[in-house]
């Protein structure tokens, strides 16, 4: 899978997870009304280590629960979770 498409299936797997935790019942500093992913990045460091952040708005940027919801379930480890008001 190239770089482009991975950030692609990125934004629509984690949308389909949001969908999913609302439908579960996930409760927190969300606003589940306009929640969105805003934005998937590739980043590359200096040591040439690469991850793909996620952007996602209307949730806390401390909101453990909702990370741990995506982290446990999207099957990559080169990623990032971002959440902002």
């Amino acid at each position: 899978m190239s770089i482009h498409d991975k950030l692609h299936h990125l934004k629509m797997l984690t949308t389909t997870l949001l969908n999913k935790a609302h439908n579960e019942g996930l409760r927190g500093a969300i606003n589940w009304a306009d929640l969105k992913v805003v934005d998937v990045r590739f980043s590359v460091g200096i040591d040439n280590d690469s991850l793909y952040q996620i952007y996602i708005e209307e949730v806390a940027p401390d909101e453990y629960e909702l990370h741990k919801y995506l982290y446990d379930n999207i099957p990559y480890d080169d990623i990032e979770i971002h959440t902002e008001w």
